[in-house]
């Protein structure tokens, strides 16, 4: 019994052993962390160059809408053409992360992390939409500082806000459909009564 119970106390505790930095990768982690929340916070006043700065010249950029963008300036393109110029697609945008765990460390210089976010959305003509993303991103170390070298982001191909509106519309135009069909019956019934 007492066996049990100490493997039932080391399973309790392994999820918050996993989240704890090994004390020679905690100023690492600490450094990732910091440079996670100064990206989201650039995102989210829209200062893309704040962004850049923390980017590897070769950064590797594959957005929800699969379009890969290779390095600094067409990651910056790609932005501007979403979010800026006359045929802009989105209004503004915000958005909030969570990372699954620590970042996972291959040596002093590399790492990949992963997690989840909630993007915002305000699209031109005032929608808004929010979308849940799963993404990957993988960091290198060049000099002292710690860079984004690839960003990728996907939202679920089957659950998802565009799809959800979608299925909305189809019902509404198919049941608006019904009901002009069945007018329609109703006045040509009338009319071959006459």
């Amino acid at each position: 019994m007492k066996r049990w119970m100490m493997i039932l106390l080391l399973l309790w505790a392994l999820p918050g052993w996993a989240q704890e930095a090994p004390e020679k990768d905690k100023a690492t982690h600490d450094a990732l962390r910091a440079m996670k929340d100064q990206c989201v916070e650039a995102l989210n006043k829209g200062d893309f160059e704040a962004v850049m700065a923390l980017c590897d010249e070769e950064i590797v950029f594959t957005p929800m809408d699969s379009r890969l963008s290779h390095g600094k300036s067409e990651v910056k393109a790609y932005l501007d053409s979403k979010l800026q110029g006359e045929n802009k697609a989105v209004e503004g945008f915000s958005t909030e992360i969570t990372v699954d765990r620590l970042t996972t460390l291959y040596g002093d210089t590399f790492g990949v992390a992963t997690g989840t976010s909630v993007s915002h959305y305000k699209l031109i003509g005032g929608k808004n939409l929010d979308v849940e993303n799963r993404w990957t991103a993988t960091v290198v170390k060049k000099g002292d500082q710690w860079l984004l070298a690839s960003f990728q982001s996907g939202a679920d191909l089957f659950e998802n806000p565009l799809l959800a509106a979608a299925k909305k519309s189809a019902a509404v135009l198919g049941i608006a459909a019904g009901l002009a069909g069945l007018l329609l019956g109703v006045v040509l019934g009338r009319m071959s009564k006459r």
